[in-house]
């Protein structure tokens, strides 16, 4: 799931750029506070491809967490460490690189941008 600070506004960005997906639902998860863990509101969207809710590489989203979600994660430690998620990667076949990239700048509303790395298989 990325995050999307409007799920209503994305949802729409989605339909104009022809991306199907399976409408705005809400959900509830756990979310770990000072005070120990409380169930928060969280709304998402699930990206439509192969199926309702699945495109080639497997289950692809936006969620909007709520404003008390948010805070309560910058307060907690991730287990490794982590503070922040700076990139993704994704294998895909050379020849299809540019139609997934397309495609993920569809869905997230900004241009692909880093560096492609082809690695081609011995004969």
């Amino acid at each position: 799931m990325f995050d999307s600070p409007d799920i209503a506004r994305a949802a729409a960005r989605l339909e104009a750029n022809g991306v199907g997906h399976g409408g705005v639902q809400a959900a509830q998860r756990p979310v770990e506070t000072a005070d120990g863990v409380r169930m928060e509101p969280v709304r998402f969207l699930e990206i439509d491809g192969l199926g309702p809710g699945l495109v080639p590489e497997g289950r692809v989203g936006l969620a909007a967490n709520s404003p008390a979600s948010d805070a309560a994660a910058q307060t907690c430690d991730h287990p490794n460490g982590a503070v922040a998620l700076v990139e993704c990667v994704l294998c895909v076949a050379g020849g299809e690189l540019d139609d997934v990239e397309r495609r993920y700048e569809r869905y997230l509303g900004r241009a692909a941008f880093g560096v492609a790395i082809v690695f081609r298989q011995a004969a």
